[in-house]
């Protein structure tokens, strides 16, 4: 079983094992609710999830920038943001427009990262 999750032109952008589609899906539910951003991530079914870019984007900009001047947030969300970055590069985003050198310098390399996440 996987979760499926696809962009606004219904291209599936990253297929996970259900337990790592659920966590993720928990842990960006925690950062919107903490931060009071929107995820810009739409339930469609139990395990099937639509990322509407321009939101997710906004989002994924908003928690690298709050949590990567603080070492134990940087930690604690530092995988979530790299998933994420992929995710968005795979929705036509340029990782290098989407956060800034020092916040890209805190996270894992988003290249090695997208090699190990099923489409």
């Amino acid at each position: 079983m996987s979760f499926i999750f696809d962009d606004l032109e219904n291209e599936t952008v990253w297929s996970p094992a259900v337990t790592a589609g659920e966590l993720f899906v928990a842990t960006a539910n925690s950062l919107a609710g903490s931060y009071e951003v929107p995820t810009g991530l739409e339930a469609r079914a139990a395990d099937w999830y639509r990322v509407d870019g321009p939101i997710f984007k906004s989002f994924v900009r908003e928690i690298a920038a709050r949590t990567s001047q603080h070492p134990v947030l940087r930690e604690l969300s530092r995988g979530f943001i790299a998933t994420s970055l992929v995710i968005l590069e795979r929705s036509g985003y340029r990782v290098d427009d989407l956060i800034g050198e020092q916040e890209r310098e805190s996270f894992l390399s988003v290249e090695e990262l997208a090699n190990n996440m099923a489409r």
